[in-house]
């Protein structure tokens, strides 16, 4: 409990009461009340960065939960052939530090010298090469593309833990009964699966709030210099704008902290309401 106290309650606290400050490099700290917060709701570009958010959410949660089912039902049959190889390959970009991860994509899908745009002009799919991070959709695309990649694995390692839990004995039964492969994953699988479809929707919304780093790394150009948000903004997350806000050329830390606090009152909310959709575990 201390513990908890000194790293997390003690911290969150700080963050909430340097939030009401105007603290800034070279000026004297003064309470501003909730002025910042006021700020934050004319804030174009923070209400931009809520958006693109969203639009990875709607988007990245339902597709994992797909991919994870898919590739947890595909890992948990017998009758497949090295199942505990492909297991460890499922979860190896999961481990791959996310810098790691956008370094990779970022050379993957380059302009002129990537893999993929040399692909899909090979495939006569497009006639000129995409400008993956330099135009609004490509990058959000490209975006939500590596986060797809990199946890689907991890949100299949539930999945698994969820099927090879469910008692054998039922599956047996709906056998002796003449049920069919699909009955059995929508009458069986699916709905004791419910619980582990709730945590996994929780966690990858909230992981999907806390982008940051392969972002960064994507958005970075050949000399070290990173175009905050990628092209228009399209890319700008909560967490890319509160630390750019703190630690840019003129930090505002009150005003970051701020960022910071309201982006926690938004994840709580959205978890909130994720986990009411869900519906209860039983």
């Amino acid at each position: 409990m201390l513990l908890y106290l000194l790293f997390s309650t003690f911290p969150l606290l700080a963050t909430l009461g340097i939030s009401t400050t105007n603290w800034t490099i070279g000026a004297d700290i003064s309470f501003v009340g909730f002025r910042n917060y006021l700020q934050l709701l004319t804030d174009r570009r923070f209400l931009l960065s809520l958006g693109n958010i969203f639009v990875f959410v709607l988007v990245i949660v339902p597709v994992e939960i797909f991919f994870g089912l898919l590739i947890s039902n595909m890992l948990t049959n017998k009758k497949m052939i090295g199942r505990n190889v492909f297991r460890v390959i499922n979860f190896l970009p999961y481990l791959l530090i996310p810098a790691a991860a956008g370094v990779i994509f970022g050379q993957l899908f380059a302009r002129q010298t990537g893999a993929v745009n040399k692909l899909l002009q090979a495939l006569h799919l497009i006639s000129e090469p995409i400008y993956w991070t330099g135009q609004t959709w490509p990058s959000r695309v490209l975006v939500i593309l590596i986060v797809i990649w990199k946890y689907c694995g991890y949100t299949s390692l539930f999945f698994i833990a969820g099927i090879t839990n469910i008692d054998r004995s039922i599956y047996e039964a709906a056998e002796l009964d003449g049920v069919n492969a699909r009955q059995k994953l929508f009458r069986i699988t699916l709905p004791m699966l419910r619980p582990v479809m709730k945590f996994v929707g929780l966690t990858t919304t909230i992981n999907t709030f806390q982008l940051f780093d392969e972002l960064v790394m994507l958005f970075s150009t050949t000399n070290g210099v990173i175009t905050v948000g990628g092209p228009s903004n399209a890319v700008l997350t909560p967490i890319w704008m509160m630390y750019d806000t703190a630690f840019n050329n003129v930090p505002r830390y009150g005003y970051a902290a701020a960022i910071a606090v309201s982006t926690f009152i938004v994840i709580s909310i959205v978890s909130f309401v994720v986990g009411k959709l869900s519906g209860k575990e039983s």
